[in-house]
């Protein structure tokens, strides 16, 4: 399977609330593998992971515009950091989005995750809020990017 970045993903999960789709999808269920660089800051360095993702969902239509849910988790991932550390992580959300035929669209990722260091190696919890509305003039009037990283 092709690799992508994982910024990648979460931008075209969002990215779906910002665009009317030619074709209206009942259901979405695929795998695909992924491959991210992270800096953590509790281990002081950055390591380089490779995965698979996999995302489920539905997309609805009615007479105001397309709205649908995901849910998405990123499993057996393996990584290295630049110390020779060896890691692995896991990440679950879920994602919601609201196409409307006005014009005005809004969409929202919330994404649990952990990162486990191999012995006495640091280990890290965190929590991703991000959010984007846009009104009918294409205008954004609410970003909303909250994340909290805890260090074990």
């Amino acid at each position: 399977m092709k690799k992508i970045a994982l910024p990648i993903v979460v931008l075209a999960l969002l990215g779906l609330a910002f665009t009317q789709p030619s074709a209206i999808l009942d259901k979405v269920n695929f795998k695909t593998d992924v491959s991210q660089s992270v800096i953590v800051p509790c281990a002081n360095e950055t390591i380089a992971f490779d995965g698979a993702l996999h995302v489920q969902g539905h997309l609805n239509e009615n007479a105001n515009g397309i709205h649908g849910k995901l849910h998405f988790n990123l499993s057996n991932l393996k990584g290295e950091g630049t110390s020779g550390t060896s890691y692995v992580a896991q990440a679950v959300g879920n994602g919601s989005l609201n196409v409307n035929f006005n014009g005005a669209n809004n969409g929202t990722v919330v994404v649990n995750f952990h990162v486990n260091g191999k012995g006495s190696a640091p280990k890290l919890k965190g929590h991703a809020n991000l959010h984007l509305t846009q009104n009918a003039n294409g205008d954004f009037t609410a970003t909303v990017a909250n994340v909290k990283v805890s260090c074990r």
